[in-house]
């Protein structure tokens, strides 16, 4: 993962920063041999794309250049703070000098069963397009890149070390589910996420967890999810479901989000 802490305070750096077992944590969730791990899902992706030989992404199991695997590791993954919204930053990214516009950590969403609620965001995936954050916020973008707000993160755990870390891994996670799911990377067109995508972003890592975090710390990350707002907290109704309705869900979902223009 290419994570870059744009946080300006030393104390900032020293709190804010990911430690190595959540590192080693999103690594075994992401790439483990489990049947829980993205390998499966991956390995399984002709049953999700159905149109290898036009992706922008050749998935041929995480050998040679243009892997998903390369991809997602490839998403620059910036650690930044409220007070940095909307501002704009020079970073040096492996040798070269980038802008990055840190985007307003909320938004206005209409999901199916509510209208206009405005979402505090802990972290946000912009898709390689144009992207609309909110009605003042424009990103153009030429490449997939996350945002963490790891401020905030440390307040929900109330500066509890061991929870933020918990935490920060589920938020990353979750905005790497993005990633998986962006059909941009598939080679098809760019279109605005669906609020179902919210709800699977959090299943998964929670399904995924479980199996690598004892259950005092599982079950925070789960209470966490239960009593986020909709289309989120939905994700644990989708987790208690089990992996196969989940992967059932994901499968459903990336064949319409695919056929959508």
């Amino acid at each position: 993962m290419q994570i870059i802490n744009l946080c300006k305070e030393e104390q900032q750096i020293r709190d804010f920063d990911i430690s190595r077992y959540s590192l080693k944590l999103i690594n075994r969730v992401l790439w483990g041999d489990s049947v829980l791990s993205l390998s499966y899902y991956y390995k399984h992706w002709k049953n999700i794309s159905l149109d290898e030989e036009n992706s922008i992404v050749k998935f041929n199991g995480g050998v040679g250049e243009n892997t998903l695997y390369r991809t997602l590791n490839q998403i620059p993954i910036y650690f930044v703070t409220i007070d940095q919204c909307n501002k704009s930053f020079s970073v040096d990214f492996f040798g070269r000098r980038e802008c990055v516009c840190v985007p307003e950590d909320k938004c206005v969403c209409v999901p199916e069963d509510n209208i206009g609620i405005i979402y505090d965001l802990l972290g946000v995936y912009i898709s390689a397009k144009n992207t609309l954050i909110n009605s003042s916020t424009l990103i153009c973008n030429s490449k997939p890149i996350i945002y963490i707000w790891v401020d905030k993160i440390w307040e929900i755990c109330n500066r509890n070390w061991h929870n933020y870390q918990l935490l920060l891994s589920k938020v990353i996670l979750h905005e790497l589910m993005h990633g998986m799911m962006d059909v941009t990377l598939l080679g098809y067109n760019y279109f605005k996420s669906k609020p179902e995508e919210e709800s699977l972003a959090n299943a998964i890592p929670l399904l995924l967890l479980k199996e690598y975090v004892n259950p005092t710390d599982w079950e925070f990350l789960a209470e966490f999810v239960k009593n986020q707002p909709s289309p989120y907290s939905k994700g644990w109704v989708y987790a208690n479901r089990g992996i196969e309705e989940v992967s059932k869900a994901l499968h459903e979902y990336m064949r319409r989000k695919r056929n959508l223009k």
